[in-house]
């Protein structure tokens, strides 16, 4: 999973886009700027908790 920060004026959501289709992760996107964990971190941390649901033990 990677998360996109749509309104990013420091890394550009369309160079995120890029990098995250190279490694051939699924992406959301977040509307916040840069710092998304400080803004809007329940959108952060929805696909952190559902990747720890997808682990299988």
């Amino acid at each position: 999973m990677y998360l996109i920060s749509g309104h990013d004026r420091t890394i550009q959501p369309e160079a995120e886009h890029f990098m995250a289709k190279r490694i051939g992760a699924t992406t959301r996107e977040a509307t916040s700027r840069h710092a998304s964990p400080v803004s809007h971190p329940y959108e952060v941390a929805e696909p952190i908790l559902e990747a720890a649901r997808g682990i299988n033990r």
